[in-house]
């Protein structure tokens, strides 16, 4: 008898029908091995053992738009998920994400993925990084592409990184230029400014100021 192939177990794995089943069925953990992973990421920025380098890190804007795609929850189905996902703090997230359709509900499934899963991650990070060092830079990339209809959308950023396929517009290359510019910057030398009139904020908690790369790059607060 011959053993299982890859291709075997994967089509034998039952597989989501919505990349909103998929993303909160699917969890991939880091193996904390105690060298390489020594804790949970969350502990290591919470306690402050992560490495004192400078930091560039953010968000897309839109993110949970393509990734909670096809929730297909109804109202109770809404509650019944936000509680099991926040316990203590259901009630408070359903004040402030209430939905009394099914139309709401995925509408504020995209919100929270975005809010809870990406830009508040983002500010735990930077918050605890910068306390340790000043060059931390936190950024939103709020461009939407022509033609779709996801803002935003996680990855999104990726096509005008790479210019593949080729920016639609002289607006969209813009940004891919500014894009482009701001990180290969910091990656040669651990500071975003430089070579533009723009000045782009280091990150504190306090402040929250941050630099949103739109069709114009702008620094804009949390607050």
């Amino acid at each position: 008898m011959r053993g299982l192939s890859y291709q075997d177990l994967t089509n034998a794995t039952p597989w989501p029908n919505s990349p909103f089943q998929m993303v909160n069925s699917r969890h991939f953990e880091p193996t904390i091995d105690g060298w390489v992973v020594p804790d949970a990421p969350e502990n290591v920025f919470r306690l402050h053992h992560e490495n004192q380098v400078p930091l560039i890190i953010g968000n897309n804007a839109d993110d949970g738009t393509n990734l909670a795609t096809d929730a297909n929850m109804t109202v109770t189905e809404y509650k019944i998920f936000i509680q099991n996902r926040f316990r203590t703090d259901a009630q408070s997230v359903l004040a402030k994400y209430p939905a009394n359709s099914t139309a709401e509900v995925q509408l504020q499934l995209e919100q929270i993925m975005t809010d809870y899963d990406f830009t508040d991650a983002v500010k735990f990070v930077a918050g605890s990084m910068a306390e340790l060092n000043q060059n931390t830079y936190r950024y939103q990339y709020s461009h939407v592409l022509p033609g779709q209809p996801y803002g935003a959308f996680h990855g999104s950023e990726t096509m005008l990184l790479f210019k593949i396929p080729k920016p639609p517009d002289q607006v969209t290359d813009s940004v891919a230029e500014n894009l482009i510019y701001f990180w290969t910057r910091f990656a040669k030398t651990g500071n975003m400014n430089g070579g533009m009139n723009i000045t782009r904020p280091q990150y504190t908690r306090d402040e929250g100021r941050y630099l949103d790369i739109g069709s114009i790059p702008s620094v804009k607060s949390e607050y």
